[in-house]
């Protein structure tokens, strides 16, 4: 500021050049340029106004411009609150002011500032005063801050005694009535009211009010539309109706509606429930009033808890009502549940939020075999399946959410160890879940069993489709065929040996239209149309007879074995087509093994039940003479199995393959009543197994199948281990030895093995295929006889036992039956392996 002085120009000053001020001014000029707090002098009999630095940031806008000026030029506007403190100065008298509120205009509007200073005489060298020293500070920020906590206090207070004060009120009226009364006392109000919205929401009815002395009660029915435009816009839109002045802010006709009832100034807040304009809480003055942003935050939080207490009041009121009338009914209601409860065939269950179980009926020994008290106090996650369990306890936690309406399914342990499927409903009420499951186990297998069915249909249509289409098209080739070659036979007896180079062009021709010919003769094989002569077979002989043509077939790379039954039956087969169907899955097997490997054909007189026959359409049950050809290749998926037999379709590469080598194979076996099942998976060699009927009356004679009398049957005590890891044949599995009498347990792969023999010491044998997920038979075996050396084990496979001895899966001398096996020769497997020596 000192070279701003110097630099001013005081030709227009009531103060004149510096170079003419007398030394008490230059004095009190020095000491507040010195100083670093707000600080001015105004002197002479105009007040000429000089300050420093600090006191510039307070003039705000006005500077530089005040520097020089008059007193009053600067300060106009709050003139009349300070002149009469100025003349008290100029009188020689001092005077001190803390937070003094003064409305300023620093930066082209008002504002509300306080402030802090003292006004003190200066005089000149005469000894009169001559001017007014002021050393200030602003507190604006300090008086706003302790006012803010002050109305935050008050705010408070005033909560404490409302919520203190409607607490014990167990009427809505009461309450709402007190909150008026509080909130208008507080506010210094004339009115406050509560009301209720019409159904239609064009109108609403005031219920109660408080008002204060000299006000007028507004209590009545009232339409919004005639408090006019931005009554109705706000408060359906859910926003509060704020009014200061109504005659000033709203059209005369609007206004009016609000003069007739005493109103100047307004604040009514809206209650918006599940999107409509439930309820109205409002304020009112009888004069023009600014409404504060605290006052309206008040009256939003009052409206929020006031009305949330009337629910709550209500919601009991209600809930007491309900209780006396439900009071007479409880005693028949009861008993209607305790029968229901006790005649349900379905699972009932009660049970605590963290699962315990607290109550089951009756049918829960029935189904599951417990007793009521062997289920109490326990978590039902104990009983529920480990591969069920993380579904189940989401569903669970979810009924505390919403019911479970849709019936949820998961397997529930049976006290033999077993389990069983149970569709499960359930509700939370009181806290506790109350839930009921429906037996489902049967409906489960049967519905498992139909899609299994329908699958083997389709595709058995699909075969029979593609196979009438391939026999027409192939008898149409003959016929075109036909004249292919009889013409090129023709015109090569007409060239003779003449013309060498034409001879050669006519045998190039007629050798193709001869493969060509083959081509349809393996569709017509496919097609089950061709030309068979079916005679009594010996399949021993038969496989002996050709097995050097198979090893010349398979190379030096691949070793050749076979195993065949002693007391073999005869089938009604064309040895010459089953010659092919030997040497085309030969050869099949020859790809399948590029770097070598091991082919074994196997015989077997062997017998397909009904249980089988049902699950493979148009196999019908009966003896049957069984040609297994097992492979050590690289093996098939489930994908290129099902469509093994497709014609046409092949893994090979171009030129490589016409993909209808299986298809003649499976049209052959067709043709010849029999069946053909290909077991294979990816890297564990392949099996394909030909079923030709037996022929009856052949000279080994019928064997009677023993009747289910005389199948040699187990005892309740003892148990077994099934391991499967496809379900349809575990259940089957399961479901015949416990038709043999034997008590079952079942693991679907090598670790739920493991779990159930350590929770089963009883177990005698564990029935258990070898090819499984992640780890075999052979595995599981040992780590078994590792844990539980006396274990005894029957292994089972979809290989011929031959085939999967020597193919590094399981050692020689051990107990095996293959698949398909039917119930006489599961149940002599068993009790063979049962009553054999224990393992050392």
């Amino acid at each position: 500021m000192g070279e701003q002085m110097r630099a001013h120009d005081w030709s227009g000053s009531p103060l004149g050049s510096p170079t003419d001020w007398p030394q008490s001014l230059r004095s009190v000029v020095g000491l507040l340029l010195g100083s670093k707090f707000p600080m001015f002098v105004a002197w002479g009999p105009e007040l000429g106004f000089l300050y420093n630095d600090s006191y510039a940031e307070i003039l705000g806008a006005k500077h530089p411009d005040a520097l020089g000026r008059r007193f009053y030029d600067i300060w106009s506007e709050i003139w009349p609150d300070i002149s009469p403190l100025i003349d008290a100065a100029l009188a020689g008298d001092a005077s001190y002011h803390e937070n003094l509120p003064l409305l300023m205009n620093r930066r082209g509007f008002d504002e509300q500032t306080w402030f802090t200073f003292s006004y003190s005489p200066v005089r000149d060298e005469s000894g009169q005063v001559a001017g007014m020293f002021c050393a200030c500070a602003e507190t604006t920020s300090q008086v706003l801050a302790e006012a803010a906590l002050r109305q935050d206090e008050a705010r408070l207070s005033f909560l404490d005694r409302l919520g203190a004060e409607t607490a014990p009120l167990g009427d809505a009226d009461a309450v709402l009535g007190t909150t008026t009364r509080l909130l208008g006392e507080h506010l210094n109000l004339a009115v406050c009211a509560y009301a209720d919205m019409d159904e239609d929401q064009d109108g609403f009815t005031i219920r109660g009010d408080w008002a204060a002395p000299g006000s007028t009660s507004i209590v009545g029915h009232y339409r919004l539309a005639d408090f006019g435009k931005l009554a109705v816009k706000n408060l359906s839109a859910g926003l509060p109706l704020v009014i200061n002045d109504n005659l000033r802010e709203l059209a005369p006709e609007e206004a009016a509606t609000f003069q007739s009832i005493g109103i100047a100034a307004t604040i009514c807040m809206p209650l918006v429930k599940k999107g409509r304009l439930t309820a109205l809480m409002a304020i009112h003055d009888r004069v023009p009033r600014i409404w504060t942003d605290a006052e309206l935050s008040l009256l939003r939080e009052v409206t929020a808890r006031s009305w949330a207490h009337v629910e709550r009041v209500r919601a009991r009121a209600a809930l007491r009502e309900l209780n006396e009338t439900l009071e007479a009914q409880v005693a028949e209601r009861t008993q209607e549940r305790d029968r229901a409860w006790k005649l349900s065939q379905d699972l009932l269950v009660v049970a605590a939020q963290d699962g315990t179980i607290t109550a089951v009926n009756e049918a829960w020994t029935a189904l599951l075999g417990w007793e009521p008290e062997e289920l109490k106090g326990k978590p039902f996650a104990d009983f529920t399946h480990p591969d069920d369990l993380p579904a189940t306890l989401a569903a669970f936690a979810g009924i505390f959410e919403e019911p479970l309406t849709i019936p949820f399914e998961y397997r529930f342990r049976h006290k033999d160890g077993s389990y069983r499927w149970f569709a499960w409903t359930g509700a939370v009420e009181q806290g506790s879940v109350y839930a009921s499951g429906r037996h489902t186990t049967a409906e489960r297998e049967q519905a498992e069993a139909l899609a299994e069915i329908q699958d083997a249909l389709r595709q058995s249509q699909k075969m029979e489709a593609v196979g009438q289409l391939t026999g027409g098209i192939a008898h149409d080739f003959n016929n075109m065929l036909a004249v292919v070659i009889g013409s090129l036979d023709l015109l090569g007896r007409r060239i003779g040996s003449g013309d060498a180079r034409a001879k050669r062009y006519v045998d190039a021709a007629t050798d193709g239209a001869r493969r060509a010919a083959l081509l349809t003769q393996r569709l017509l094989a496919f097609s089950r149309q061709q030309p068979l002569r079916p005679e009594p077979v010996d399949v021993n002989k038969l496989v002996t007879g050709m097995s050097d043509l198979l090893r010349g077939a398979l190379g030096s790379d691949i070793r050749f074995e076979t195993v065949l039954a002693g007391g073999g039956w005869r089938t009604h087969a064309d040895p010459n087509q089953l010659e092919n169907v030997l040497l085309n899955l030969a050869v099949n097997a020859r790809d399948a093994m590029p770097h070598g490997g091991k082919l074994t054909v196997e015989t077997q007189n062997t017998h397909l039940d009904a249980r089988y026959a049902a699950a493979h359409i148009g196999v019908p049950a009966g003896q049957y003479v069984l040609i297994a050809v097992s492979d050590t290749g690289a093996g098939m998926p489930g994908e290129v199995i099902a469509k093994a037999f497709d014609p046409f379709f092949t893994t090979k590469d171009v030129g490589k393959g016409t993909g209808l080598g299986l298809s003649q194979v499976y049209g052959f076996v067709k043709q010849s009543g029999g069946h053909v099942k290909i077991y294979s998976e990816p890297g564990q060699g392949t099996t394909v197994k030909v079923y030709l009927p037996r022929l009856p009356g052949s000279e080994h004679g019928d064997v009677e199948v023993e009747s289910a009398t005389e199948l040699p049957l187990g005892e309740s005590q003892e148990v077994v281990l099934v391991v499967e890891d496809e379900a349809a044949v575990r259940q089957f599995s399961v479901d015949a030895l416990v038709e043999l009498g034997y008590r079952v347990l079942e693991a679907d792969g090598a670790a739920g093995a493991l779990k159930v023999l350590e929770a089963h010491p009883e177990i005698a044998l564990m029935f258990t295929d070898v090819v499984m997920p992640d780890v075999n038979g052979r595995k599981l075996a040992d780590e078994a006889r590792r844990r539980r050396p006396n274990l005894k084990v029957l292994f089972t496979t979809g290989y011929t036992r031959n085939a999967v001895v020597h193919n590094g899966v399981l050692e020689p001398g051990v107990d095996l039956i293959g698949k398909p096996f039917n119930l006489e020769e599961l149940a002599a497997k068993v009790r063979e392996v049962l009553d054999g020596p224990t393992p050392e």
